[in-house]
């Protein structure tokens, strides 16, 4: 593993993206395949989770039943155009989906586990 590398894993959040009121976070929880990342197990790999939060008026909250693994791998970096792209592409097509019902206060758990298989 090289520096930069290592400086990427320090902080769990690869990217976010806030709109009003709602933001999203792409975690790097070291969730893998079946639980837990093994990178002695050459099947497994590290995916990002991610997080809906609500603005309360004075400080961010969780959404409830809003935070999910994905199958997007956890082996991107920020500091690529190609893959900040993606992320935010991603981070879009989330808040798009979300949004509004996070903002009117009806519950998202349904769409956020369809958005889960996001890749």
């Amino acid at each position: 593993m090289t520096t930069i590398e290592k400086k990427h894993w320090l902080d769990p959040r690869v990217a976010q993206l806030t709109e009003n009121y709602v933001r999203v976070t792409f975690v790097n929880l070291w969730e893998g395949v079946s639980g837990d990342y093994d990178p002695e197990d050459p099947e497994d790999t590290p995916f990002l989770r991610f997080d809906v939060e609500r603005w309360n008026g004075f400080d961010w909250e969780p959404v409830e039943d809003a935070s999910y693994c994905t199958t997007i791998s956890a082996y991107v970096y920020p500091s690529v155009k190609a893959d900040k792209e993606r992320l935010e592409g991603l981070l879009r097509t989330i808040i798009d989906t979300v949004g509004d019902d996070v903002r009117a206060g009806i519950p998202i758990k349904k769409k956020c586990e369809e958005l889960s298989w996001l890749q």
